[in-house]
């Protein structure tokens, strides 16, 4: 529950409250821009049998730096559109921020999920084609997440693929999602026309 010291506002990422509603007499306008945990909005929309447009994007996963972005995104837009007058400044409260995951393949992992030989120089240039930061190491990071190298297949000796996502890719945590970025990847090379069915 989003409140203030008058009493509840909105349902963090599921619904509006009619007090902060705008309407033609509407004339001064706090922006707030903010993301909120996916399975916490899914839970409460399907509890509620309140689904909407915020519920179905937050359920889905939106980037926490997305959140200045839009919110300058806005005021310009008020600005550009309806004459609005954009007060200097941001306060930004961002306790946790987005973490910046670190996933892994080999070379062996690769051809055993698709079933054919994918160099890690082939891998890494389909990565980079994604906006993906990629570089080969011998060993994990230490503080690498264990999802990082979850069900990987690697034999004794072999370099892995070191690959972070872009910033608004959360749908990347473990090895077979980059096998699946590189599958794609493969089949647009080799069906250019059918690759976007």
């Amino acid at each position: 529950m989003i409140a203030d010291t008058q009493g509840s506002i909105a349902l963090a990422g599921v619904m509006g409250g009619q007090e902060s509603e705008i309407s033609t007499d509407t004339s001064n306008i706090l922006l707030e821009s903010a993301t909120f945990e996916a399975i916490n909005t899914r839970r409460t929309g399907q509890a509620l049998k309140l689904f909407s447009e915020a519920s179905y994007r937050f359920s889905r996963g939106v980037p926490a730096t997305l959140n200045s972005l839009a919110a300058r995104r806005a005021a310009t837009l008020m600005q550009r559109y309806a004459g609005g007058r954009v007060v200097p400044g941001m306060v930004d409260t961002y306790p946790i921020p987005q973490v910046e995951p670190i996933v892994y393949t080999t070379a062996s992992d690769l051809q055993r999920i698709l079933g054919m030989p994918v160099t890690l120089d082939e891998a890494a240039t389909a990565l980079r084609r994604l906006d993906f930061a990629v570089s080969e190491v011998v060993e994990p990071a230490k503080d690498a997440p264990d999802d990082a190298t979850f069900a990987l297949s690697r034999q004794p000796g072999e370099m892995l693929l070191e690959c972070t996502p872009p910033w608004h890719r959360l749908d990347i945590r473990y090895p077979a999602d980059l096998i699946e970025e590189v599958a794609r990847d493969r089949l647009r090379a080799c069906w250019p026309d059918d690759a976007g069915r």
